[in-house]
């Protein structure tokens, strides 16, 4: 269902227009490492950081080159984030957490021609201590609001969302991703060279 949504809109749609985004290390935060505790407290001061020394009027570029990571500490992010003044989010790479970021900021939501955003089944790693009835009902509670996220912004049923991701993951590229109503804009993306040397997948044309 959601696979033919896109292809008719593809069918009767024009190229989306895409403005050029100029992105330095004064005015881009990267998240390119695993969704954690530590990696979010490193982000976060640097989002802090460089909100500071940036121009009021200046936009600040928070870029996303994930593929997940913990679901606690990517709400934490996203509270945090939410309280930055003036700033862009740019998937590049957004896998599971990551794209709930990308979705939950409340930012400008931008992509460009080669971004890709990953989406599955919420994970649980399982010790040796088997799962008691209550963390079943739990994890379910929160793998179903978990991908609300996502199926809300697309608008489609819980149970079509479900049936892209059940045992498998959903790749969704480029254009795609504006079509299902997951980002805003589609860009260009110019770095200069320091930020290509940090990030070459992200700068590269």
């Amino acid at each position: 269902m959601i696979k033919y949504i896109i292809s008719a809109v593809l069918l009767c749609s024009t190229a989306f227009a895409q403005d050029t985004i100029k992105l330095n290390t004064k005015n881009t935060v990267l998240f390119n490492k695993q969704v954690a505790p530590i990696t979010v407290m490193i982000v976060s001061v640097d989002l802090y950081m460089k909100r500071v020394a940036l121009p009021k009027e200046e936009t600040l570029y928070l870029v996303l080159e994930s593929g997940g990571g913990e679901v606690g500490a990517g709400l934490e992010f996203i509270n945090f984030a939410r309280q930055i003044p003036n700033l862009k989010v740019i998937c590049t790479y957004c896998g599971s957490m990551a794209g709930a970021i990308f979705e939950m900021i409340e930012a400008p939501r931008l992509v460009t021609d080669k971004s890709i955003m990953l989406m599955h089944e919420m994970k649980l790693v399982i010790t040796a201590k088997e799962l008691t009835p209550e963390e079943v009902i739990n994890f379910k509670k929160e793998s179903d609001e978990f991908d609300k996220i996502f199926y809300s912004i697309i608008g489609c049923s819980k149970e079509d969302y479900e049936r892209m991701i059940t045992n498998k993951d959903w790749v969704v590229q480029g254009s795609d991703i504006l079509i299902l109503k997951l980002a805003d804009e589609k860009v260009k993306l110019k770095c200069d060279k320091k930020l290509t040397k940090k990030t070459p997948k992200t700068c590269k044309e």
